[in-house]
């Protein structure tokens, strides 16, 4: 049985109406809303080394590199991709969802309706990545931005560069 207890806890992540808590050992507590499961974590969520909150679902990263995800799937944001393998980072969106490979290549999933799953063909050498609600962003390793998605957000003194 894992611990559900909040000791031991070393990161948080907030989703739309429910938390994640990663502990030292590993294991992920949740707590908050629970409407779409969002907060019932799988048994599949052990040896975890990073969460991350969506608006109604949660993801985490193993060990191993592989992504868990759970919750609302009504855009497809807990169906991870089947040969998504050696990640090293993730982030989750509104709706979608954005995972950095150790190779540097990014891959995302999810809702597309602004095109914040469509990441650039030419992104190559990413080191960080984030999701917004709407679009996402990879930073590379030569110190540039790369945003796709819906940048309304942005003002028209943009900070950004495109790939």
């Amino acid at each position: 049985m894992p611990d559900t207890t909040l000791d031991n806890v070393v990161y948080i992540a907030t989703g739309g109406s429910h938390c994640l808590g990663l502990q030292q050992n590993g294991n992920v507590v949740a707590w908050g809303c629970n409407a779409y499961k969002q907060s019932t974590v799988p048994d599949a969520a052990r040896n975890i080394t990073a969460i991350s909150a969506g608006h109604r679902h949660s993801l985490a990263l193993t060990s191993t590199g592989n992504v868990v995800a759970w919750g609302n799937d009504r855009y497809g944001q807990i169906s991870v991709p089947e040969r998504l393998g050696d990640v090293v980072m993730i982030t989750a969106g509104r709706h979608h969802n954005v995972a950095l490979r150790s190779n540097g290549t990014v891959c995302a999933w999810g809702n597309n309706k602004f095109s914040q799953c469509d990441v650039p063909e030419n992104l190559v050498n990413a080191v960080n990545v984030s999701a917004g609600p709407y679009y996402s962003v990879a930073l590379k390793s030569d110190g540039s931005v790369v945003v796709w998605g819906s940048t309304h957000e942005f003002s028209a003194r943009r900070t950004t560069a495109r790939a």
